[in-house]
């Protein structure tokens, strides 16, 4: 099998200047880089995955547990589930309507924040802090949770930030170490195999959906021959793994791995 090799100077530049760019080298390494199956820089055969709803760059060696290329019904979803053996990795998107699907992990204040600040020409004025504060008050009712897997976290201020796309859709990125079960709780929420400190990086954002009941309404909708009706949708992608692999290469790349999430259809 081939090994990973050192990339020039000025492939590694571009990987580094932004989500972007980290699209366009991967494909660029694909062909000048070979890898190896075992190492987790592997940059060779990117695949662009996702629908007609939203799009990850996702590296060949993640195995795809469940995708969804979209959903018909607006309802609480996860679109993606893929996971990295070799690093104990494993990446989710998650998308919640707002409202009453939310309420489990949100309070309405919170949803209001979010609210605004992604999908309101108001938000524009308000600083990402706002949103860190709602992301951290949803992992606090995780841990309040009787049945919850995450234990404990804490999070990291030097990983948050905020991006656009190119047609201006907001996004903030966050980080956490958190204490999670290795293994699944039983039926009364006790953890059997303990406890391992975790790494996650997520992405949040909100954006506007047609409220269809079925294809054929989201059609008539889209033609302008049945009335617009839309409802605010909240998406995450996070993706976790041991605290000792975002180190280095592999830990940029990783978190550029979530950089590279966007929504589809605010775009259309």
């Amino acid at each position: 099998m081939w090994q990973v090799k050192e990339p020039p100077n000025f492939l590694m530049e571009s990987f580094l200047s932004g989500r972007r760019n980290f699209i366009q080298s991967i494909a660029l390494l694909s062909v000048l880089v070979p890898t190896t199956k075992s190492n987790a820089e592997t940059f060779a055969g990117k695949r662009n995955i996702g629908g007609s709803e939203w799009s990850l760059a996702l590296p060949p060696d993640w195995k795809i547990v469940k995708k969804l290329d979209s959903t018909v019904r607006i309802r609480s979803e996860t679109v993606l589930i893929a996971q990295e053996e070799g690093l104990n990795a494993e990446i989710k998107i998650n998308k919640v309507p707002l409202g009453m699907d939310a309420i489990g992990n949100f309070s309405p204040e919170d949803q209001l924040v979010l609210s605004s600040y992604f999908t309101n020409e108001r938000g524009n004025s308000k600083s990402q802090s706002v949103v860190l504060k709602a992301m951290q008050s949803s992992l606090e009712s995780q841990v309040a949770s009787p049945k919850s897997a995450l234990k404990s976290f804490t999070m990291l201020a030097e990983q948050s930030k905020e991006y656009r796309d190119e047609l201006g859709h907001r996004y903030v990125m966050y980080g956490y170490i958190g204490d999670k079960c290795v293994g699944p709780l039983d039926y009364d929420g006790y953890c059997e195999d303990g406890y391992s400190k975790r790494k996650s990086v997520a992405v949040v954002t909100v954006a506007l959906e047609l409220q269809a009941r079925t294809s054929q309404e989201r059609r008539l909708m889209e033609l302008g021959e049945l009335e617009r009706r839309e409802i605010e949708v909240l998406w995450i992608c996070c993706l976790t793994a041991p605290e000792k692999k975002f180190i280095g290469s592999v830990g940029k790349l990783l978190e550029d791995i979530v950089g590279s999430f966007e929504i589809i259809s605010v775009q259309k």
